[in-house]
């Protein structure tokens, strides 16, 4: 009756837990795929990598404003000015930048001017640009506010299409500048590894209940396999038992 009952438990909360686990495992194993194979664009270059290379920028030795006044300018720009948490040079398409955060938020002050300025259609659509080269045509540039499957934030952000034959699609952040990219590829690949959070629920569901959902089916699968577990031992055992039965060493009863 004992294993009978383990046994059930075991089937039922297989059942249950059947399209978490499928999802989480198959999610998982596309997670473990290297990036490059993730996209149809491997050599494509953003970020900390592009700004490097940027040739219409000034170089980091042209900065004339220094921290200390940059933060200063942050700042009294604020009504409560916080505490700072980090401080970053930033080379973007004509600028020379410090990317300041808080706990009031990310400033971007022009290293050159002490100016603060904030990322516009204009400079998105360059750093699209610089990503792209010159022969690809770019579509128009909108403004994004709510998340998708492919992009979650921070917000706002702009899309930047690009007519390159591979439906790639650029977000630059309007707080902090910072691109990403996506093609259809590496979209179909973020469609299935969302489904590791239950992100397909967001739509439907708050993101408590989401989490909710996360955590019972997290729940159930760890039932699942402790279940197992028993059986397995439970099974070892009467293995041994069986064993020790045949034995020819076992002493016989008189």
């Amino acid at each position: 009756m004992r294993i009978r009952f383990i046994y059930q438990t075991h089937k039922w909360l297989a059942v249950a837990a059947l399209v978490a686990s499928l999802a989480w495992f198959v999610s998982g194993t596309l997670m473990a795929v290297p990036g490059r194979l993730r996209t149809s664009s491997p050599n494509m270059v953003v970020g900390a990598e592009a700004e490097a290379t940027l040739t219409n920028a000034p170089g980091f030795a042209d900065a004339r404003v220094s921290v200390a006044s940059a933060i200063a300018a942050v700042r009294a720009r604020s009504d409560a000015p916080g505490r700072i948490t980090s401080v970053r040079m930033r080379r973007f398409p004509g600028r020379l930048a410090y990317q300041i955060a808080g706990s009031d938020g990310t400033h971007l002050i022009d290293a050159t001017t002490g100016v603060i300025f904030a990322v516009d259609a204009a400079m998105a659509e360059q750093i699209a640009r610089q990503a792209v080269g010159p022969d690809t045509a770019l579509g128009p540039v909108t403004v994004q506010r709510t998340p998708t499957s492919d992009y979650r934030g921070p917000f706002p952000v702009y899309r930047v299409p690009a007519a390159d034959g591979k439906g790639t699609v650029f977000y630059v952040s309007g707080i902090s500048g910072d691109a990403r990219f996506s093609d259809r590829r590496s979209r179909m690949f973020t469609s299935i590894v969302n489904w590791h959070d239950f992100f397909f629920l967001t739509g439907l569901l708050s993101d408590s209940a989401v989490r909710a959902a996360l955590f019972v089916f997290a729940v159930l699968g760890t039932a699942m396999t402790l279940a197992g577990v028993l059986i397995l031992v439970m099974q070892f055992q009467t293995w041994q038992r069986r064993r020790f039965d045949r034995s020819p060493l076992r002493p016989r009863r008189s």
